[in-house]
């Protein structure tokens, strides 16, 4: 990957630079590299439909965070 992706989350979008997210070549020689985030759409129901994402320190490296336990939430801000 050579342009940077993005990740919306609560309707902002977050800028993942490609160095992060390029994991590198899936064998040696290999044209086809690894990407650093991971998707799962088969963990909910018909009825309640769920996707769960897992984005890890490939999209933590991106942004400054902040964890707020006492009110069970996380924020995000953009890297100055």
């Amino acid at each position: 990957f050579s342009t940077p992706i993005s990740v919306t989350l609560g309707g902002t979008a977050f800028t993942v630079d490609p160095s992060t997210f390029n994991l590198g070549p899936v064998s040696d020689g290999s044209s086809t590299c690894v990407g650093g985030a991971a998707a799962d759409d088969s963990i909910g129901s018909d009825t309640c439909p769920a996707e769960f994402w897992i984005l890890g320190d490939v999209f933590l490296q991106n942004v400054y965070t902040k964890f707020d336990v006492g009110n069970e939430q996380i924020g995000f801000a953009s890297l100055a």
